[in-house]
């Protein structure tokens, strides 16, 4: 595991302990450090935020679909900001713009077929 992974690991156990100062429920706090511990013993991979989401919608004692309700939320707002943000600068995607021009004259319906 490299340092950087060392490093997050850190920040997120004492994350941990800053949360555990709260009024949350202690057993479930021990089983999210106890998770973490176990698989960077096995995996060589930081935790990412998926964990970090699925850890706090468990310690928070929240229904189990406000994970993806928060998500929903986080990635709408970023939507919007990158929107804004577009909206601001000179178009930098290439967007075709069409126009079907077509004169009464040169357009007859189909004849039915008697």
């Amino acid at each position: 595991m490299s340092d950087d992974d060392q490093g997050e690991l850190a920040e997120i156990r004492e994350q941990l302990d800053r949360l555990a100062g709260a009024d949350l429920n202690q057993r479930r706090m021990d089983v999210v450090a106890s998770l973490i511990s176990l698989t960077s013993e096995r995996i060589p991979v930081a935790p990412n935020v998926d964990f970090a989401l699925g850890a706090l919608t468990y310690i928070a004692g929240m229904p189990p679909d406000a994970g993806e309700v928060i998500f929903a939320i986080a990635r709408t707002a970023g939507w919007l900001a990158h929107a804004l943000e577009e909206y601001e600068e000179t178009p930098i995607r290439f967007r075709p713009v069409g126009r079907y021009v077509v004169s009464p004259a040169s357009h007859q319906p189909p004849v039915p077929a008697a």
